[in-house]
């Protein structure tokens, strides 16, 4: 599910923070019955990469009930070489928000590391994932498409300077400090707007990212009593409830003598109240209302997309024959171990030297196995390969 699929509405719902993520592993494999998954949950998408095929549908739509007659529309399957193309296209920021933004490399590889951390990666997860950050390596290394980074952050500043013209001396509130905020606020730094930084869950980044601007850092409660001097509101701090009430909104706007107020919320679940932009001169727009926007400055990366996708097609052909041979092995390397322990008990009984005993425990097997191992190594078709992966662990039991 992601931001082409389904409203703001829903993706809030389901959004999940990094802090509990291994929670809701830990459930996914109670609940689905899977033992490998990476959860990659973002602003814009909400995706569960797993080598085992199991309905997760309705573990997701359970935590969004009232959306479940509707749930079925908003999500979409890929399989095998698909998938690969899929998380590969996600990776090099070719299905984000903002064409080529690079906030979502780092948000794939912290996804791939909490369920590595937590042993819910093996070896088909650990090579997916491995590759897909490679290539949005390569992507941004080898296209313009990263050539000047962007961000929903750099956007939503693109919007404020749409309505204001010039920040120079305009007062910005930035709730938060997390990446969104910190992007949002070096951006408005530049343009010479006059911030306040407002911490919300820890206090100490906040600190330190007002520090770097020399601006004031103050608690998120203080927020509301400080809008009747602001002019831009931008709030992405990925808080579980909304940080600013539509009553607050309208307090300030009686202290303010009809001066428009604009606020931007990046977080999801969102940070400010949506009745908000039923109040006269308030200006709300949240993560949806920022696609017309990115559309606008996406034809002038769009040119790079024949390269990225060619750049995508030979990494998927290639990781997808790496696969087929890495699964081969592994029943094969097992099935390795299993003759040679074979061929030791055999021999043990009978009256050979220990060095004799030995030798022979390497080379029967190797003897037996060196076919099949170089030519798991040759090429072949995928589906062929893949046959054969599972003949020999139903047969040998690996």
């Amino acid at each position: 599910m992601s931001h082409h699929t389904a409203d703001l509405s829903l993706r809030e719902r389901i959004h999940l923070r990094p802090s509990v993520l291994p929670e809701a592993l830990a459930d996914l494999r109670e609940t689905c019955g899977l033992e490998e998954a990476v959860i990659l949950s973002t602003c814009n998408r909400f995706e569960i990469y797993s080598p085992a095929d199991r309905d997760a549908a309705g573990w997701i739509g359970r935590r969004a009930p009232e959306f479940a007659p509707e749930l079925s529309s908003r999500l979409t399957t890929f399989k095998e070489k698909d998938a690969v193309r899929h998380l590969f296209s996600v990776a090099g920021g070719l299905e984000a928000q903002v064409l080529g933004e690079t906030q979502i490399l780092g948000q794939v590889k912290e996804a791939y590391e909490i369920s590595r951390q937590h042993g819910m990666t093996g070896q088909i997860l650990n090579m997916l994932f491995q590759r897909a950050l490679t290539v949005g390596k390569r992507i941004r290394a080898e296209t313009r498409l990263a050539e000047t980074p962007v961000s929903v952050s750099s956007v939503a500043v693109r919007l404020c300077e749409k309505i204001f013209g010039r920040l120079e001396g305009r007062r910005v509130l930035v709730v938060g400090a997390g990446e969104i905020s910190t992007i949002a606020a070096e951006h408005l730094h530049e343009r010479g707007a006059r911030l306040e930084i407002f911490s919300t869950r820890s206090r100490e980044p906040a600190e330190a990212l007002a520090r770097s601007f020399s601006a004031p850092c103050l608690p998120v409660e203080s927020l509301a009593g400080r809008l009747p001097d602001a002019d831009i509101v931008i709030s992405g701090s990925g808080a579980p409830h909304l940080l600013l009430t539509a009553d607050a909104v309208r307090i300030a706007q009686k202290q303010r003598a009809g001066r428009p107020l604009f606020l931007v919320d990046l977080a999801i679940p969102r940070d400010i109240d949506p009745a908000s932009a039923g109040l006269d001169n308030v200006f709300l727009y949240n993560l949806d209302d920022l696609d017309e926007i990115a559309r606008d400055h996406r034809h002038e990366r769009e040119q790079e997309i024949p390269r990225c996708e060619a750049i995508i097609r030979e990494e998927t052909e290639s990781f997808w024959d790496r696969l087929a041979h890495a699964q081969l092995e592994e029943p094969l390397r097992r099935f390795h171990a299993r003759i040679t322990s074979v061929v030791e008990e055999e021999l043990r009984r009978s009256n050979i030297s220990p060095d004799s005993l030995e030798s022979l425990k390497k080379s029967i097997p190797n003897r037996v196995l060196s076919e099949a191992f170089a030519k798991s190594r040759r090429g072949g078709r995928a589906q062929d390969r893949q046959a054969l992966v599972q003949a020999l662990k139903e047969f040998f039991g690996l």
